[in-house]
């Protein structure tokens, strides 16, 4: 996992951090974690972009594709993000990913 990590560009002193912020990471198998990188890349990000994700929002890597990360993507481009502006959104918010559909990113 630190090999994996640190190909993205997060260093040792970065990757402390991370995993304070999101212990479940390392619950998580390798695998599980490369599943969401490789989801990420399909989106459009590339390594240093998707390093920089998980230095900002570790619990996405934690997150389960299906249930959680395409939700959020379903919603995206419901309301109108086209899909050649999902990587500029998901690099400047990638909180967007964390967030309740239902609860927080729908008006009230």
């Amino acid at each position: 996992m630190v090999e994996q990590f640190g190909e993205l560009g997060v260093g040792t002193k970065k990757l402390g951090q991370v995993m304070a912020t999101s212990p479940q990471l390392l619950l998580r198998k390798p695998q599980e974690i490369q599943q969401v990188v490789v989801f990420l890349k399909d989106l459009g990000l590339d390594e240093e972009t998707i390093g920089r994700v998980l230095g900002r929002c570790p619990e996405i890597f934690a997150a389960i594709i299906e249930k959680t990360l395409k939700k959020k993507l379903d919603f995206l481009t419901t309301i109108g993000v086209s899909k050649s502006h999902l990587p500029r959104v998901i690099r400047k918010y990638p909180e967007l990913f964390l967030y309740d559909v239902n609860r927080t990113l729908l008006p009230r």
